[in-house]
C-alpha cells in the first residue's frame, strides 16, 4: 500500500490534529453544543452525548483497505529503505481511519507501525486515546498501551491498562481485548456504575461481550462478582446471565428469578428461567424462539411442582373464623401447575399463510397467582387456542382454521371450530364490485365434546355443522359534492346439527336464506369562516342509509333443546354506536340474518383548520329509525322500539397537545344515557402527560355470591393518569382506576422515577382488584392485593427488579410514546 507525505499529506494536518484533542472528555460534547438532530437523540437523563468529530475531508466515508496511507508531521526522516519516522503533530489517514501522535516509525513493506506520545486513533462509531500503540495492519492487530476509549453509537466509555483490537472481515466489525480494563454508560465524570475484569472482551459485530473476575462497582463500591460474565455491548443479546427480577406482594411473597440466555445461533435463542417464589415454591420457566425465512416462532412454558398454596389473607381470616375450610383457602397446595404458549407466523412474503396462537394453563387461577403484578394477565377470561394455513389467489383467498378457548374466569367456555373452512372471493369492474363469501364450521362444546353419556341430555350444547354463503354486489359513485353506494346481498345459512343435543321434534336441518338491499349515500357542503381570528373550513355532512331485508323464518333455530335453547354458536348482539347506523347487520356472528326496514340518518359538522388542514373539532349524531318490529332475535323475543337510541360523539384537537373525545348512547325511553365514554389527554414534548377519563354502561343488577344481596352492576368508572416531571431527570407517575357501583378501586399505583444518563430508578406502590372477581363476585367478595416494586437499570446493562414498563403502559394510556420513553 502507498505511502505518501509532504504536501498531499499536509493538506489532512490540520483537522486531524484538531480531532486529537479531547482525552479528558472522551468526545464528549455539552447537550447545549448540540445540533437539534443530537439533541433530540440524546439520552433522557444525559446533559450531552458521545459525538465523533466530522470530517470533511473526500476520504472520510472509503474503507481503509482501499485507501492509501497520507502522512503529514512537522519532522520526517527515512531510517531505513521501507522506514520512515515522523515527529512533532504526526497526522495520519488511511481512509476512514485516522491517526494522531508525537511520534511514529512506519514500515511500509511489512505494513507495521510503532506510534508514541498522545496517541488518539479513529474509525467510525470509535475514538481510542493511548499513550502507545503497536499497529500490523497484515494481521488487522493493534496493541495500545495505557488506554481510554469510547464507542460513540453504544454510548460506552472504558479504560484498560492494555487495549488490542482485532479486525473483522468488513467495516466495523471488531473485537477489543481489554487487560485490567473497564468501561461504563456515564457520562466523562460519572461513575455511578462501573464493570471492571481482568480480562474484558467486546465484540462490535455480535454486539457480545464477556469479563473474566468481573466485578461491578456502584459509586465505586463492589457490590457483584462473577469469574465469567457475558453481557450485552449494544442491544442485541447474547447469551449469559440475564439481571434478575425481583418483587414482593401480598400473595407469592418474596420472589426471585434468574434468567439464563442461551444465543444458540443468529435466528434461534432459548431463555431458561428459575424462579423462587416465598409462598409457592420453586418453578421454572423457558421460552424459545426461530426465526427463519418463512417462520418467526415463539414456544414458552412454565412448571411449579407441588404448589405451596400462596398467601390469601381474606380467606385466611374467614377460614379462622370458621365461615370456610382451610383447603378453600389454598385449593391449589400440593399441585403441579403449569403454562403452555406457541405463537407461530408463517409464510412470509409468500402467497400462503399460516398462524398459530396456543395457549393453555392448568387451572383458572393460574394466570392470577402466577402473573399478579400484570393487569392484562388479571383481565384475561379466555385464553385462545387457534391455528390456520391459508393461500391467497388473484381473485380469491383460501384458509382452513381451528380455535376454541380454555375459560380462565367462571364464565362458560366459546365453541370450539373445529374446523372453519373460508373461501373468499373479490372483483371489481370499474364502480362494480362483487364479494363471495363462503364458510364452512364444524361447532363441539367442551360439555357436549366428552362422554354424553356421562352427563344430562339436558344440559348438553348444541353442536353441529354450519354452512354459509354470502354473496354482494354494489356499485359505487363518488364525487367531491358527495356519494351513493347502492348494494344488493343474498345470504344464506344450512347446519347439520348433532340430534342427541336437540329435543325429538327438533329439526336438524333447517336452513335460512335471504335477500337483502342497501342505499347509502351522503352530501358534503363546507363554508369557510373565522374562528378565534383563524381561518377555518366547516363541513356539514348528513349521510342516509337505508337497509331493507325482509324477515325470513328462523323457528327451527329457536328453543331446539328440552331446555329451550337456542342454536347460537358464534353470535351476539353488536354493541350499538355510532358506526353501527351504517352496518347490515346487528349481530356479530353468523347465526341469524337480519329481519330490517329501517333507515339511519347521520349527521356530522367538521372544523378543519385551512391553513394547516389540522380537524380541530368533529361532531356526528344520529339514530336508526324502524319502519316494522325486528323479530329475528338471539332468544326470539322480538325488539319493538320505532327508532334506536341516539348515537352521538365528539373528537377534538385543542392546540398541539390536547385531545377531548366523547362517545354517547342516549335512551329516549328513559331520558338519559345508556352508555358512554369522554376522555381529555394531554401530552406534551417536555414529557408531561395527564389522562382523565370516565366510562359509563347501564346494566341490571346481580347477586353477591357472599351475601346474597343485590348489586348495581352497571359500569361508573373513572380513570385519570399522570407523568409529572419534576425535572429533566425526575418524574412521579400515577394511576387511580376507581368503580363507583362497586365503591372499590380497580387499579392504584404512584411511584417516582430518577432518570440519570446511566441509569433508572423506579419505585412504584401498588394495590388493584382481579377485575375477574369484579364479574363474578359481589363487592363483599372482592379482595384488594398490594405490591411495592421496584426497578434499578444500569442503562446499556441491564435491569435489577420488577420490569415496570408492563404495569405502567397498560395503566397509563400514552406513557411510552412520550419522546423521554426509553424501554
Amino acid at each position: 500500500m502507498p505511502y505518501e507525505a509532504g504536501a498531499d499529506g499536509d493538506m489532512f494536518a490540520s483537522s486531524l490534529l484538531a480531532h486529537s484533542q479531547g482525552r479528558e472528555r472522551l468526545d464528549w460534547v455539552p447537550k447545549a453544543e448540540l445540533t437539534e438532530a443530537q439533541q433530540a437523540a440524546c439520552r433522557v437523563g444525559c446533559d450531552g452525548a458521545y459525538i465523533a468529530p466530522t470530517r470533511t475531508d473526500s476520504e472520510a466515508h472509503i474503507k481503509p483497505e482501499n485507501a492509501p496511507v497520507r502522512a503529514s508531521a512537522d519532522n520526517s526522516r527515512w531510517l531505513q529503505d521501507s522506514k520512515a519516522e515522523l515527529s512533532g503533530n504526526v497526522a495520519i489517514i488511511q481512509g476512514s481511519r485516522s491517526m494522531t501522535a508525537d511520534k511514529a516509525i512506519y514500515d511500509q513493506v511489512n505494513m507495521a507501525a510503532e506510534i508514541d506520545g498522545h496517541v488518539v486513533v479513529r474509525e467510525p462509531g470509535v475514538a481510542i486515546f493511548a499513550d502507545r500503540l503497536i499497529l500490523d495492519e497484515t494481521q488487522g492487530h493493534a496493541e495500545l498501551d495505557n488506554t481510554q476509549f469510547v464507542l460513540h453509537d453504544a454510548h460506552m466509555r472504558g479504560a484498560a491498562n492494555t487495549l488490542s483490537k482485532r479486525q473483522g472481515d468488513r467495516e466495523g466489525e471488531d473485537t477489543y481485548t481489554l487487560v485490567e480494563g473497564s468501561f461504563t454508560n456515564c457520562s466523562p465524570d460519572d461513575n455511578t456504575w462501573m464493570v471492571r475484569g481482568e480480562h474484558i472482551e467486546i465484540d462490535t459485530a455480535s454486539g457480545q461481550g464477556s469479563a473474566r473476575h468481573m466485578r461491578l462497582e456502584l459509586l465505586d463500591v463492589p457490590v457483584f462478582y462473577a469469574p465469567y460474565f457475558r453481557f450485552p455491548a449494544t442491544d442485541k443479546r447474547m447469551t449469559g446471565l440475564l439481571f434478575p427480577t425481583i418483587a414482593s406482594d401480598n400473595r407469592n411473597g418474596f420472589e426471585y428469578a434468574q434468567p439464563i440466555y442461551l444465543n444458540l445461533a443468529p435466528n434461534y435463542d432459548l431463555t431458561v428461567t428459575p424462579r423462587y417464589m416465598q409462598h409457592r415454591g420453586l418453578g421454572i420457566e423457558a421460552e424459545a424462539r426461530h426465526l427463519s425465512s418463512l417462520f418467526s416462532t415463539e414456544v414458552a412454558g412454565a412448571y411449579l411442582a407441588d404448589d405451596e398454596g400462596g398467601v390469601n389473607e381474606a380467606l385466611q381470616n374467614r377460614a379462622d373464623a370458621g365461615e370456610i375450610s382451610q383447603a378453600e383457602v389454598t385449593p391449589y397446595k400440593g399441585e403441579d401447575r403449569w403454562l403452555a404458549r406457541v405463537q407461530q407466523v408463517g409464510g412470509m412474503g409468500q402467497a400462503w399463510n399460516s398462524r398459530i396462537n396456543y395457549t393453555e394453563v392448568s387451572d383458572v387461577d393460574y394466570l392470577r397467582d402466577m402473573d399478579s403484578g400484570s393487569i392484562e394477565g388479571s383481565s384475561r377470561t379466555h385464553l385462545r387456542q387457534a391455528g390456520s394455513v391459508g393461500y391467497d389467489l388473484p381473485n380469491w383467498t383460501l384458509g382452513v382454521k381451528v380455535e376454541a378457548y380454555q375459560s380462565v374466569s367462571s364464565r362458560s367456555e366459546p365453541y370450539r371450530q373445529l374446523p372453519r373452512i373460508d373461501m373468499n372471493g373479490s372483483y371489481r369492474w370499474d364502480d362494480f364490485d362483487l364479494s363471495l363469501q363462503h364458510q364452512y364450521t364444524h361447532f363441539t362444546h367442551i360439555d357436549t365434546f366428552y362422554d354424553k353419556n356421562a352427563a344430562s341430555p339436558d344440559d348438553l350444547r348444541i353442536v353441529g355443522d354450519r354452512m354459509r354463503a354470502d354473496y354482494r354486489l354494489g356499485w359505487r359513485a363518488e364525487a367531491l359534492w358527495g356519494f351513493f353506494r347502492p348494494a344488493i346481498l343474498v345470504k344464506h345459512l344450512q347446519y347439520q346439527l348433532d340430534a342427541d343435543t336437540l329435543k325429538a321434534e327438533a329439526n336438524s336441518t333447517p336452513s335460512v336464506t335471504g335477500a337483502q338491499a342497501v342505499l347509502d349515500g351522503g352530501l358534503f357542503f363546507e363554508r369557510e369562516g373565522i374562528v378565534l381570528d383563524r381561518g377555518y373550513v366547516q363541513t356539514f355532512e348528513p349521510r342516509l342509509f337505508y337497509f331493507n331485508s325482509p324477515k325470513q323464518d328462523h323457528s327451527d333455530l329457536y328453543k331446539v333443546t328440552e331446555k329451550n335453547r337456542s342454536v347460537r354458536f358464534d353470535t351476539s348482539s353488536t354493541a350499538f354506536s355510532y358506526d353501527q347506523l351504517f352496518r347490515v347487520s346487528r349481530f356479530n356472528g353468523g347465526d341469524r340474518i337480519d329481519d330490517a326496514d329501517q333507515l339511519s340518518l347521520g349527521l356530522t359538522s367538521r372544523f378543519v383548520e385551512a391553513e394547516s388542514g389540522v380537524e380541530r373539532l368533529r361532531l356526528s349524531l344520529g339514530q336508526i329509525f324502524y319502519f316494522k318490529d325486528r323479530e329475528i332475535t338471539l332468544s326470539g323475543t322480538p325488539q319493538q322500539a320505532p327508532r334506536s337510541a341516539i348515537a352521538g360523539q365528539v373528537a377534538a384537537q385543542i392546540g398541539d397537545h390536547w385531545r377531548y373525545s366523547l362517545d354517547v348512547i342516549y335512551s329516549e325511553q328513559i331520558n338519559n344515557p345508556t352508555q358512554g365514554s369522554t376522555s381529555l389527554r394531554y401530552a406534551s414534548p417536555d414529557g408531561y402527560l395527564a389522562n382523565v377519563g370516565y366510562r359509563y354502561k347501564r346494566r341490571g343488577d346481580s347477586i353477591d355470591s357472599e351475601t346474597g344481596e343485590l348489586f348495581d352492576r352497571s359500569i361508573n368508572q373513572t380513570d385519570v393518569g399522570l407523568v409529572y416531571p419534576l425535572s429533566e431527570q425526575w418524574n412521579l407517575m400515577a394511576r387511580s382506576f376507581y368503580d363507583h357501583s362497586l365503591e372499590r378501586e380497580i387499579d392504584t399505583f404512584a411511584g417516582v422515577e430518577y432518570n440519570s444518563c446511566c441509569y433508572r430508578v423506579r419505585i412504584l406502590g401498588r394495590r388493584w382488584t382481579d377485575s375477574r372477581d369484579i364479574r363474578t363476585l359481589g363487592p363483599s367478595g372482592l379482595e384488594l392485593d398490594r405490591g411495592i416494586f421496584i426497578e434499578f437499570q444500569l442503562k446499556g446493562l441491564g435491569s435489577l427488579g420488577q420490569r415496570l414498563d408492563q404495569i405502567l403502559t397498560e395503566g397509563i394510556v400514552g406513557f411510552d410514546q412520550r419522546p423521554q420513553y426509553e424501554p
